[in-house]
């Protein structure tokens, strides 16, 4: 079944432009998809470790409270 106006020859050309232009769309898309999953686990780390960082904040000014607080209600 014959469905291009044109030859075989143009037929087998136009075929080898469309594998290749496929051939290398899907190696961007494949490519475009590693860099899409190394940023989300940058984002995820970087997200993991700034709650990490605040906690241990709160942690410490809770323990410095606690230490502290004792002080004052003897001073007062």
């Amino acid at each position: 079944m014959n469905n291009f106006p044109w030859g075989e020859k143009e037929q087998a050309e136009f075929q080898k432009e469309a594998e290749e232009f496929s051939e290398k769309y899907d190696n961007k898309l494949s490519e475009i998809k590693d860099e899409r999953e190394i940023a989300v686990k940058e984002i995820k780390k970087r997200l993991f470790d700034s709650v990490k960082r605040f906690l241990t904040l709160i942690l410490v000014v809770m323990l410095i409270l606690s230490l502290i607080s004792p002080l004052f209600s003897s001073i007062f």
